[in-house]
């Protein structure tokens, strides 16, 4: 790409060259992201841009498009791909093409008021939070009683909702609050981050167990193999209403979204964080969890692999737009997970070492 910059401020120009083989019969689509800002795309017919070169039989650098840029540029990224969906609508890559159902984001409406799937979600996984709560305060090692956990539940849920929403405003956004500090309160615009509801958890289960003199320890551990099935339920969530997709990609089972503007196949990444953060994760910590444990292991092993999992997945995960990747090519979600690895390792050998198990449990 060449950069021409404008003249007293005016947007400058962008030539963007695409080499294109002789034996390249297919439809191209280029991508141009510029760091902090959304992805653009436009298509390029190969044979019609080597007809304008000079001959049938040309190939190499040409000419793709001038586009108007602001003055500074910053860091270009571009990506020059055969176009699926010009060439043929119903595969890529020589295989079928998978299109997201298409489904309406309300759930439905009671006059003025529409419910959307995504506040169903957190809806069901509290109830399911509530549920296996209550099964497991039966064994003789729960630091808790059935009837402390609806208190236990409701306070979680103030900081799944409260420490989400000021962890997005603070991980994701926190240029814009410097200049706009109401937009913290702006809710209804989205934006949660699971690291900052994980913090608002730890934050609320540490005032209850300081309160009714409970060890924080065990208390984490209980409500640790809740949480699996909320992520699970909010990662699909975030399929419904066609957030949080994935890269550009070209595997079989690559999706288009019908909300992205660039129309192109992309890694159904939501579907990979709902098996991986919700069906792999509880059922890791429910099966270790099933047989009492040294205080703070089960924790341990919750930050463990939902690090792991969150840092792999984020490898395919379409980067935040107004973030980009920043340090090393990481983005922001897993700068934050590298944390939560190394602390799961460092507190399992900790407790594993200090920690003794509680009482056998009598009934689930």
């Amino acid at each position: 790409a060449v950069f021409r910059p404008g003249r007293g401020g005016a947007a400058g120009t962008l030539m963007v060259f695409v080499a294109i083989g002789s034996n390249q019969q297919r439809p191209v689509r280029v991508l141009l992201q510029r760091q902090n800002d959304k992805t653009q795309s436009f298509a390029l017919d190969a044979m019609l841009l080597r007809a304008v070169a000079g001959g049938a039989n040309t190939s190499g650098a040409l000419p793709a498009a001038l586009l108007a840029v602001p003055r500074r540029p910053h860091h270009y990224g571009i990506i020059a791909l055969p176009d699926p969906l010009l060439a043929d609508r119903s595969s890529t890559a020589g295989f079928p093409m998978l299109r997201h159902p298409d489904i309406d984001p309300v759930a439905f409406s009671v006059g003025p008021l529409a419910v959307h799937w995504y506040g169903l979600m957190y809806l069901f996984a509290f109830g399911a939070a509530w549920w296996l709560a209550r099964r497991r305060s039966r064994r003789a090692d729960a630091p808790v009683t059935a009837a402390q956990v609806e208190d236990l539940v409701f306070l979680g849920a103030l900081g799944v909702i409260l420490g989400g929403r000021l962890g997005y405003v603070l991980f994701y956004g926190f240029d814009r609050l410097l200049v706009e500090p109401s937009w913290l309160f702006k809710v209804w615009e989205g934006g949660m981050s699971f690291h900052g509801g994980m913090l608002g958890v730890i934050a609320v289960a540490g005032y209850y167990a300081w309160r009714h003199q409970i060890h924080v320890g065990r208390l984490l551990d209980f409500a640790a193999p809740m949480v699996p099935v909320g992520l699970g339920l909010g990662r699909m969530g975030n399929f419904i209403g066609q957030e949080l997709w994935g890269r550009v990609t070209d595997v079989p089972w690559a999706m288009v979204f019908p909300a992205d503007p660039a129309q192109l196949p992309r890694h159904p990444s939501q579907l990979y964080q709902f098996a991986l953060e919700g069906g792999v994760l509880f059922a890791v910590l429910w099966w270790y969890s099933a047989r009492p444990r040294p205080t703070w292991t089960i924790s341990a092993l919750f930050l463990l692999f939902y690090g792991v999992f969150r840092f792999l997945v984020e490898f395919v995960r379409e980067p935040d737009a107004q973030l980009g990747l920043l340090t090393f090519g990481l983005t922001r979600g897993q700068e934050l997970s590298l944390p939560m690895i190394v602390g799961g390792l460092f507190l399992f050998i900790y407790g594993w070492r200090r920690g003794t198990a509680r009482p056998s449990a009598t009934s689930e």
